[in-house]
């Protein structure tokens, strides 16, 4: 089987997977159709195609993917603990199953793999169960816990709720994805029984230890984040927040440029030599670093990837990266198809794909740069422009400054991550020794911090564009690649690049410069309600913190409204303020705030008028 023919092949499946999101088995007919068509037109029309069978072969494989998927998505078996939700006091063991992670809430959450349960402690017995819960227990009860561990938990069992608003976040579906169907609220822990405290937990806790015992926080938390990824460090979510509106999000998650930088480390040490040596000393470091990480999406699409390489290398083997990407998608796929639904597989994969085939274009544009700068912007130009039309679909929010931010953070953060191995692995030997080398790196953590702050101070840093349909998706992917697969389009490239812009950013404008809307929100306490006349947006209430940041907030952010001409609150219940001034940190402008509920000399509407 030629690279071609295997590209088409795991294309297919990867087509076929998408499909599956299709409801009512609406994808499979699509698939089918464009299959035929496909084999009937290809063959004519492109001059190295593959026979028309090759075509049908993959319309099959597609069709299969499609139903792959739908087989695999998980649903709760008769003794789930699901089925028994809710319940009030509910007596629950298990183990827990990740890594817990604090709340914006100040709460600890974590998915608890359930053994048994009774529904209150005065009933003798437990009663076997299975499923998972997800679970959030006060801050000092979940303190300590880790992966792995048996407790006793006491608290609610609760059914999750979807989306009850427009735009709104759908916990259910969330969890759903995960295998999950139910949540539960704790009130108490009781340890039943710990793991050994060796291996791969060691290592990590180790690793942190020494990075948050030489820079202390944030700092430390964040440079073990960069070494480790998310999934294994519990980063402040203020410091989490202050990257992900910069841009800088894909460098708190592990990575294919963590993998790159931690392969060059690995081969470097081991210096030029026998190509098989450093296959094995490669191949070592990068499934090291995968376990380590928590082996996401993107970690293991750039480790299958990288030992694709080092074999490749090793055997004197050409490679195609292309292909290599193909079936990299392909098979984590047929390992995991719920994958299909993580965005750190979609954006992995698309963000790669926009490297491979537009960094270099991007780069023979920018030569009126100096060199290195203009190898340096082009990969971030690639990427965002690659990973813009999805983040636009799901978000509806775009960091203006982040391709600046992002070149004068990468040489820092490279030199971090470099640091914060090799201080890992000191202090995995010597904790003082491993904190000392920490230390060092206190300063470039700190300025890392410092220009993502900066950058989102800067005029119009955040701006809320409004999420856009899938023919807009589409679109502008479509163009995309009828200039990669015709370099002859290439020339092309900025009346394409304004086509695509008009293409994502016109019709929502257009359409809210016309629009007369009202829209009453489900929030928790008091109603808020929403008022949007042709351009111009008034807000009656924001609700709690919480209401402002499941609720309120998500809805401007996708309807694309950065400012509020008029703020009115109708009640002074005591977080009433704290709901304002979480939409002033989200980047909501008020022009002018009124009270409905007194006077100005309120001690109320002062107390807001004083955080606005």
């Amino acid at each position: 089987m030629n690279a071609t023919i295997f590209m088409i092949y795991c294309i297919a499946f990867v087509g076929g997977a998408y499909a599956s999101t299709i409801p009512n088995f609406i994808g499979v007919g699509l698939v089918l159709i464009l299959g035929g068509i496909g084999a009937y037109a290809l063959p004519k029309y492109w001059k190295d195609s593959p026979p028309f069978y090759i075509y049908l072969v993959a319309a099959a494989i597609a069709t299969f993917a499609c139903l792959y998927v739908v087989v695999r998505t998980p649903a709760p078996s008769s003794t789930d603990i699901s089925q028994f939700a809710p319940m009030r006091g509910a007596v629950v063991r298990g183990v827990i199953e990740n890594s817990p992670s604090r709340t914006r809430s100040d709460r600890v959450r974590f998915n608890l793999g359930v053994q048994e349960f009774k529904k209150s402690r005065r009933e003798p017995n437990f009663v076997p169960a299975s499923g998972s819960l997800y679970v959030t227990v006060p801050l000092l009860e979940g303190t300590g816990r880790r992966r792995g561990d048996q407790i006793e938990i006491t608290g609610n069992v609760y059914q999750p709720s979807g989306a009850s608003n427009p735009g709104g976040f759908d916990f259910r579906q969330f969890l759903a994805r995960q295998g999950i169907f139910a949540g539960m609220t704790g009130q108490s822990i009781k340890p039943e029984i710990s793991p050994p405290r060796f291996g791969e937990w060691w290592i990590t806790s180790r690793i942190i230890q020494a990075h948050v015992t030489g820079a202390g926080m944030p700092e430390g938390a964040l440079l073990s984040s960069l070494v480790l990824g998310g999934r294994a460090v519990d980063l402040p979510p203020e410091v989490r927040d202050t990257f992900v509106k910069a841009g800088l999000a894909a460098m708190l998650a592990a990575s294919g440029f963590h993998v790159s930088i931690i392969l060059a480390t690995a081969l470097a040490v081991v210096g030029e030599g026998n190509p098989k040596k450093r296959m094995i000393v490669g191949i070592c470091s990068l499934l090291g670093y995968a376990i380590l990480t928590g082996g996401s999406p993107s970690i293991i699409r750039a480790t299958i990837m990288g030992v694709g390489g080092l074999v490749g290398l090793a055997y004197e083997k050409k490679i195609r990266p292309l292909a290599g990407l193909a079936g990299a998608a392909a098979l984590l796929l047929l390992w995991q198809p719920l994958w299909i639904y993580d965005l750190g597989y979609q954006f992995s994969f698309l963000a790669t794909l926009g490297l491979m085939v537009s960094a270099s274009a991007v780069e023979q544009k920018l030569q009126w740069m100096p060199p290195r700068l203009a190898g340096a912007m082009s990969v971030p130009i690639a990427a965002v422009m690659w990973t813009l039309p999805l983040q636009l679909y799901v978000f509806g929010r775009i960091s203006i400054y982040c391709i600046l931010a992002n070149v004068l953070t990468t040489p820092i953060i490279s030199f971090c991550i470099i640091g914060g191995v090799l201080s890992g692995l000191a202090g995995m030997v010597f904790l003082p020794l491993g904190a000392g080398l920490t230390w060092l790196l206190d300063f470039p953590l700190w300025l890392t911090i410092t220009l993502a702050e900066w950058t989102n101070s800067l005029p119009g840093a955040i701006t809320n564009t409004g999420a856009i349909e899938l023919w807009q998706v589409l679109s502008a992917y479509g163009i995309f690649l009828l200039i990669w697969l015709y370099p002859k389009l290439a020339k092309w490239w900025i009346p394409a690049g304004v086509l695509v812009s008009l293409l994502v950013f016109a019709p929502g404008a257009i359409a809210r410069a016309n629009l007369f809307q009202v829209t009453l929100l489900a929030t928790s306490q008091v109603p808020a309600m929403v008022i949007q006349n042709q351009g111009q947006t008034v807000l009656i209430n924001s609700g709690s913190s919480q209401d402002v940041q499941f609720t309120v907030f998500p809805y401007l952010q996708k309807s694309g409204i950065n400012g509020l001409e008029v703020a009115i609150a109708t009640s002074s219940q005591p977080n009433f303020v704290e709901g304002w001034q979480a939409l002033r940190r989200e980047g909501i402008g008020i022009k002018e705030f009124k009270p409905a509920f007194g006077d100005r000399q309120t001690p109320a509407y002062q107390l807001v008028e004083q955080a606005l």
